[in-house]
């Protein structure tokens, strides 16, 4: 007896799909095949719909340019339920007081699959190469950020988000941003998800410059002995430098910031006429203007 499923073409546009099995036997002392054929296009139909909905995702999983892992927390979700049974309520409390226990959770957490974008940012060679060494590229600042995963997955919530830092199996730290979802499925063990990992080490490096920069411009601004304020276009503002305080005679900054620019000046309209030739060129260099203190006293 045999059993196969065959494509037939019935028209030029139409494609048929029919389970067909033979059975030999002998009549009349001559060996004979029975045919039995039964269509099944609707299921083969089906079954092509799926693979060439497998191959779109696979395609796409491949060759995204951002990261994308395949994790399986099923383990994970095991053994929160024998925590639960064994009372823990409070898992975050749990984990802080036995921290070696996040790194079993880790343990349990499951990578399937890699995309081929994984390789270049992790500076693997081949898939493998990752999956096998997957224990390096685990920071000691990851399994922080790890519990934060741990609490979405006892909570039962579908998304998360978080930054770690992570290194390459070179050893190159990585900040980055982490997102899964999970992906649905029937089972109620199920702990499949889809993970998005982006670099944004240059991103963090770029905030931190700036951040560096911000605080270098601040010092420079509160010890200078000259006066310096910001102001908006409409007059408010925003920040005036201790020794412009001290200069006008005020107790603080705040109330400063309470006032608009033009009160300050003996002549408002110098103000205006200043702003027409900043809008005009973009800056305005050496002017002499005359600023009054809080008691209305020229500033000498």
């Amino acid at each position: 007896e045999l059993r196969l499923e065959v494509r037939v073409i019935v028209t030029c546009s139409k494609h048929c799909w029919f389970s067909v099995r033979l059975i030999r036997f002998e009549y009349d002392g001559a060996p004979h095949l029975l045919g039995l054929f039964s269509d099944v296009t609707e299921q083969g139909k089906a079954e092509e719909a799926v693979r060439e909905s497998e191959n779109r995702y696979h395609k796409i999983f491949e060759e995204s340019p951002i990261c994308i892992w395949v994790e399986d927390f099923s383990e994970v979700k095991k053994y929160f339920k024998k925590l639960r049974s064994a009372g823990i309520t409070d898992l975050k409390r749990y984990l802080d007081r036995r921290p070696e226990k996040v790194e079993y959770c880790a343990s349990l957490v499951k990578v399937l699959d890699v995309n081929q974008a994984s390789l270049s940012v992790f500076e693997a060679e081949t898939k493998d190469e990752l999956l096998n060494n997957l224990a390096k590229v685990i920071s000691l600042e990851a399994l922080s950020s790890f519990k934060d995963e741990m609490m979405a997955v006892w909570e039962g919530r579908q998304t998360f988000e978080g930054e770690t830092v992570d290194q390459t199996l070179k050893g190159r730290k990585m900040n980055l941003l982490i997102k899964w979802s999970e992906i649905p499925n029937s089972t109620e063990d199920s702990g499949k998800v889809l993970v998005t990992i982006l670099d944004i080490t240059e991103r963090r490096a770029m905030d931190e410059a700036l951040r560096q920069s911000e605080s270098m411009y601040r010092g420079v601004f509160d010890h200078v002995l000259d006066g310096i304020f910001r102001a908006t276009p409409e007059g408010r503002i925003t920040a005036a430098n201790p020794a412009l305080v001290s200069m006008l005679g005020y107790e603080s900054e705040a109330e400063l910031l309470a006032l608009n620019v033009k009160s300050l000046y003996l002549d408002s309209k110098i103000r205006e006429r200043n702003n027409r030739r900043l809008n005009k060129s973009g800056e305005v260099r050496n002017l002499e203007i005359e600023l009054k203190r809080s008691d209305g006293a020229p500033l000498a």
